[in-house]
């Protein structure tokens, strides 16, 4: 499983990263929605920006936000004084990364 965090989603939108663009042609791809809301909602996108990287998220699988998701994000944001987003995309890794090993958060 690969979870792409907004920095990555950019990075791949600069010419110099084209070669990289397969990977949202991959299965194990996923994104959460915080990542799309980071990116769709930063103040100076263009309009091209934004219809490009609203193809990307059409394309992959986007993960949502959910009270599990909040949950797990509570203990690492107080810890590591993480801002919302990093608490949201870490939480959403270890929820997923622990779905495929078979364990479960409540």
């Amino acid at each position: 499983m690969k979870l792409l965090d907004s920095n990555i989603v950019i990075d791949l939108a600069r010419n110099e990263f084209s070669y990289l663009r397969d990977i949202y042609k991959e299965d194990n791809v996923f994104i959460s929605e915080i990542t799309r809301l980071e990116v769709l909602g930063f103040h100076r996108i263009t309009p091209e920006q934004e219809n490009y990287f609203k193809s990307v998220f059409s394309v992959v699988t986007l993960i949502p936000i959910s009270t599990k998701i909040i949950n797990v994000a509570i203990k690492p944001r107080k810890s590591y004084n993480l801002s919302v987003g990093d608490s949201i995309i870490s939480a959403t890794r270890n929820m997923c990364q622990s779905l495929q090993h078979g364990l479960y958060y409540s």
